[in-house]
Protein backbone atom coordinates (compact mmCIF):
# COMPACT_ATOMS: atom_id res chain seq x y z
CA UNK A 1 0.00 0.00 0.00
CA UNK A 2 0.89 3.44 -0.94
CA UNK A 3 0.00 6.65 1.02
CA UNK A 4 -0.17 10.13 -0.37
CA UNK A 5 0.11 12.63 2.57
CA UNK A 6 -0.32 16.55 1.69
CA UNK A 7 -0.03 19.21 4.09
CA UNK A 8 1.32 22.45 3.58
CA UNK A 9 2.93 22.29 7.41
CA UNK A 10 5.98 20.09 7.59
CA UNK A 11 6.13 20.31 11.31
CA UNK A 12 2.37 18.11 11.30
CA UNK A 13 3.82 15.82 8.41
CA UNK A 14 6.84 15.20 10.52
CA UNK A 15 4.22 14.45 13.61
CA UNK A 16 2.10 11.64 11.66
CA UNK A 17 5.14 10.24 10.00
CA UNK A 18 5.82 7.62 12.78
CA UNK A 19 1.89 6.54 13.20
CA UNK A 20 2.00 6.00 9.44
CA UNK A 21 4.67 3.73 9.62
CA UNK A 22 2.75 1.23 11.43
CA UNK A 23 0.30 1.08 9.26
CA UNK A 24 0.29 -2.47 8.35
CA UNK A 25 0.51 -2.70 4.68
CA UNK A 26 2.43 0.12 4.32
CA UNK A 27 4.94 0.03 1.70
CA UNK A 28 5.43 3.78 0.72
CA UNK A 29 4.40 7.21 2.00
CA UNK A 30 4.95 10.38 -0.43
CA UNK A 31 4.46 13.80 1.47
CA UNK A 32 3.60 17.21 -1.04
CA UNK A 33 2.89 19.93 0.53
CA UNK A 34 1.53 21.65 -2.78
CA UNK A 35 -2.13 20.77 -4.42
CA UNK A 36 -0.76 20.88 -8.20
CA UNK A 37 2.25 18.58 -6.78
CA UNK A 38 -0.30 16.42 -5.38
CA UNK A 39 -2.62 16.35 -8.63
CA UNK A 40 0.14 15.37 -11.27
CA UNK A 41 1.34 12.15 -9.14
CA UNK A 42 0.48 9.06 -11.19
CA UNK A 43 -0.68 5.73 -9.62
CA UNK A 44 1.39 3.08 -9.23
CA UNK A 45 -0.27 0.06 -10.93
CA UNK A 46 -1.59 -2.81 -9.05
CA UNK A 47 -0.93 -0.98 -5.86
CA UNK A 48 -3.35 0.42 -3.38
CA UNK A 49 -3.42 3.92 -2.46
CA UNK A 50 -4.75 5.92 0.08
CA UNK A 51 -4.86 9.74 -0.27
CA UNK A 52 -4.00 11.90 3.24
CA UNK A 53 -5.67 15.80 2.63
CA UNK A 54 -5.50 18.25 4.93
CA UNK A 55 -7.92 21.39 4.36
CA UNK A 56 -4.42 23.41 4.95
CA UNK A 57 -2.51 22.32 1.83
CA UNK A 58 -1.34 24.91 -0.08
CA UNK A 59 -3.10 25.50 -3.37
CA UNK A 60 -6.13 23.54 -2.24
CA UNK A 61 -8.97 25.07 -4.79
CA UNK A 62 -12.51 24.72 -3.64
CA UNK A 63 -13.68 21.41 -5.01
CA UNK A 64 -10.28 20.52 -4.80
CA UNK A 65 -11.24 16.48 -2.90
CA UNK A 66 -13.93 16.24 -5.65
CA UNK A 67 -11.31 17.00 -8.15
CA UNK A 68 -8.86 14.30 -6.90
CA UNK A 69 -11.59 12.17 -6.23
CA UNK A 70 -13.09 11.76 -9.81
CA UNK A 71 -10.08 11.92 -11.50
CA UNK A 72 -8.63 8.80 -10.01
CA UNK A 73 -11.52 6.86 -8.19
CA UNK A 74 -9.46 4.31 -7.61
CA UNK A 75 -7.41 6.56 -4.56
CA UNK A 76 -9.56 7.22 -1.99
CA UNK A 77 -9.28 10.83 -0.03
CA UNK A 78 -9.24 11.09 3.72
CA UNK A 79 -9.61 14.25 4.40
CA UNK A 80 -8.09 16.36 7.61
CA UNK A 81 -9.35 18.64 8.94
CA UNK A 82 -11.33 20.70 11.94
CA UNK A 83 -13.78 19.38 14.51
CA UNK A 84 -16.85 20.84 12.57
CA UNK A 85 -19.83 19.03 11.18
CA UNK A 86 -19.99 21.45 8.53
CA UNK A 87 -16.52 20.76 7.19
CA UNK A 88 -17.38 16.82 7.74
CA UNK A 89 -20.24 17.09 5.52
CA UNK A 90 -18.69 19.17 3.36
CA UNK A 91 -15.79 16.82 2.68
CA UNK A 92 -18.31 13.74 2.21
CA UNK A 93 -20.08 15.65 -0.43
CA UNK A 94 -17.05 15.98 -2.27
CA UNK A 95 -16.16 12.72 -2.13
CA UNK A 96 -13.91 12.28 0.47
CA UNK A 97 -14.44 8.21 1.73
CA UNK A 98 -12.56 9.47 5.18
CA UNK A 99 -12.71 12.62 7.55
CA UNK A 100 -10.17 12.37 10.54
CA UNK A 101 -9.85 15.77 13.07
CA UNK A 102 -6.94 17.40 13.39
CA UNK A 103 -6.60 17.87 16.72
CA UNK A 104 -7.38 13.37 17.27
CA UNK A 105 -5.21 12.54 14.04
CA UNK A 106 -3.28 10.48 16.21
CA UNK A 107 -6.12 8.36 17.70
CA UNK A 108 -8.42 8.82 14.59
CA UNK A 109 -6.06 7.73 11.56
CA UNK A 110 -5.21 4.15 11.93
CA UNK A 111 -8.60 3.67 12.05
CA UNK A 112 -9.39 5.59 9.29
CA UNK A 113 -6.87 4.01 7.08
CA UNK A 114 -7.83 0.76 8.05
CA UNK A 115 -12.13 1.24 7.37
CA UNK A 116 -11.12 2.83 3.94
CA UNK A 117 -8.82 -0.15 2.97
CA UNK A 118 -12.10 -2.27 3.72
CA UNK A 119 -13.99 -0.19 1.07
CA UNK A 120 -15.80 1.71 4.68
CA UNK A 121 -15.88 5.01 5.07
CA UNK A 122 -14.70 6.66 8.00
CA UNK A 123 -16.66 9.23 10.21
CA UNK A 124 -14.94 10.36 13.36
CA UNK A 125 -17.18 9.47 16.75
CA UNK A 126 -20.06 11.90 17.50
CA UNK A 127 -19.11 14.42 15.16
CA UNK A 128 -21.32 13.89 11.59
CA UNK A 129 -24.21 13.43 14.16
CA UNK A 130 -25.78 16.63 13.78
CA UNK A 131 -24.64 20.65 12.95
CA UNK A 132 -22.51 22.24 16.21
CA UNK A 133 -25.62 24.73 16.92
CA UNK A 134 -28.11 21.97 17.22
CA UNK A 135 -28.73 20.00 20.56
CA UNK A 136 -28.69 16.45 20.74
CA UNK A 137 -32.70 15.98 21.10
CA UNK A 138 -34.72 12.85 22.09
CA UNK A 139 -38.69 12.41 22.89
CA UNK A 140 -37.95 13.50 26.53
CA UNK A 141 -36.15 16.85 25.26
CA UNK A 142 -32.54 18.15 24.69
CA UNK A 143 -29.83 15.43 25.87
CA UNK A 144 -27.35 17.17 28.60
CA UNK A 145 -23.55 17.39 27.49
CA UNK A 146 -21.79 14.80 27.91
CA UNK A 147 -24.69 12.27 28.71
CA UNK A 148 -23.80 10.49 25.29
CA UNK A 149 -20.90 8.12 25.61
CA UNK A 150 -18.90 6.92 22.56
CA UNK A 151 -18.23 3.83 24.59
CA UNK A 152 -22.02 3.07 25.68
CA UNK A 153 -21.76 -0.25 23.38
CA UNK A 154 -19.11 -1.48 25.55
CA UNK A 155 -20.79 -0.47 28.78
CA UNK A 156 -23.96 -3.02 28.21
CA UNK A 157 -24.15 -6.47 29.36
CA UNK A 158 -24.23 -9.77 27.03
CA UNK A 159 -27.81 -10.17 27.08
CA UNK A 160 -28.87 -6.86 26.45
CA UNK A 161 -26.18 -6.43 23.93
CA UNK A 162 -28.15 -9.47 21.97
CA UNK A 163 -31.43 -8.43 22.14
CA UNK A 164 -29.48 -4.86 20.73
CA UNK A 165 -28.56 -7.19 17.59
CA UNK A 166 -32.22 -8.31 17.14
CA UNK A 167 -33.86 -5.02 17.56
CA UNK A 168 -31.22 -3.94 14.81
CA UNK A 169 -32.37 -7.08 13.02
CA UNK A 170 -35.70 -5.87 12.98
CA UNK A 171 -37.12 -8.03 15.82
CA UNK A 172 -39.48 -6.49 17.72
CA UNK A 173 -38.77 -5.68 21.49
CA UNK A 174 -40.33 -8.22 23.42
Amino acid sequence: MRLLLADTDAAFRGRLRPLLKRVSGLRHCDEFDDFDALAADKPSSGEATILILSESLAGLPRGGVAQLAQAQPDRPVVVIGPDEPERLRAGFREGARGFVRRTQVVDEMPQAIATVLDGGIYIPPLLGMRPSAEPLMTQAGPIPVGFFREDGAQQLTPRQREVLSMIRSDWDNK
